[in-house]
Order: structure tokens, then sequence, then C-alpha cells
């Protein structure tokens, strides 16, 4: 992404978005279709698509190289979501020491909706992780419906993001996080 034009980079961001999310969607339902026949084969799976992948990004990753000044776009102002503090997907190679930098300059209300939106995400996946083994081993569920409940969530939610997103940039983010809320 970072190799390409900087006024090309959202809609670079949003298709990656969007092929991540279609990984995951065939990777739930592929993994409920083998856990329900065998569920060696579906950690073998994972494991080679895990070490295709490292493959491929080792070949075809670009790298981080500097851009001269002249190769950058005309500054514009941020809309929506990015308004306000530093937008992450215009800084992909933060390390702690950048990260704590640019938290600083974030407005005090801004800063704690993000860290209550990392606590809670990160309860989400918790949840997301272990309900499917609750369902399969307390239940007796078999591996496929929990596999596809998420995969058609993922699936939805691949359909929604283009249109919020647009949303977003037309009418502002905080009126599209108010519609989510219903």
């Amino acid at each position: 992404i970072q190799n390409q034009p900087e006024e090309t980079w959202d809609e670079r961001v949003g298709t990656l978005q969007r092929f991540i999310s279609t990984g995951q969607v065939i990777g739930l339902v592929l993994a409920g279709v083998l856990a329900s026949r065998h569920l060696f084969a579906g950690f073998i799976c994972a494991a080679a698509a895990l070490v295709l992948a490292s493959a491929l990004a080792r070949v075809a990753a670009p790298s981080c190289r500097p851009r001269a000044m002249h190769e950058k776009p005309t500054p514009r102002p941020l809309v929506g979501g990015e308004a306000g503090f530093v937008s992450s997907h215009r800084h992909h190679h933060l390390n702690w020491r950048a990260l704590l930098a640019h938290i600083k300059f974030i407005h005090p209300s801004v800063r704690h909706l993000l860290i209550v939106w990392l606590l809670a995400y990160t309860l989400m996946n918790s949840v997301a992780v272990l309900f499917p083994v609750v369902m399969v081993m307390h239940y007796g569920m078999p591996p496929i419906a929990p596999s596809a409940a998420y995969a058609a969530g993922v699936t939805l939610s691949l359909l929604v993001y283009h249109p919020a997103s647009r949303l977003a940039h037309e009418r502002g983010g905080g009126t599209v996080l108010m519609a989510g809320f219903g």
C-alpha cells in the first residue's frame, strides 16, 4: 500500500480489509467442515496456510523505503473518523515509542474512547473464540454451526463496510456510530 501514491491508500486499505474478511469467511467454513470430519486435518490445514502466507509475504512484501517530499500529495483536511487524531492507516510502521508519542496528541476524550474500544474489542474477540468451543464441547453442537454463524456475521460486515465508510465520509463518523447503536 505504501509503495503506491498516498491518495490511493484509503481505497487500497478498504480492498485489503475486504480480502481479509473474505479469508475469514472461507477459513471459518473450512474450519467447521474439517472439524466435523477430522480435527487434526484442520490444524494441518491451518499450519500449511500459515507457512504458505509467510512464504508469500517474504517474497512479495515491499520494503519500507522513505519517500521524497515531492512524492507526497497536497495535504487535505481530515474528515469523519480521521478528524481529531492521527489515523493509523497513514502510519503503517509504528513502533511502541512512536505509538506513545501519537497517543499524547490525541484529545483525552478520544483517547478514552480508544482505550475502551481496545478493551471491548479484546473481550469481544475472546468471546468469539470461546463461543464455538463451548457450543461444540459443552452442548454437542456440530462444529459447522458456530463456524457458519460467525462466517455469516463476517459476510454481513463485508456487505455493510463500503456503504458505512461512504456514509462516514459524507456525514461524519459520529452519525454512522449513532446509527449503528440504533
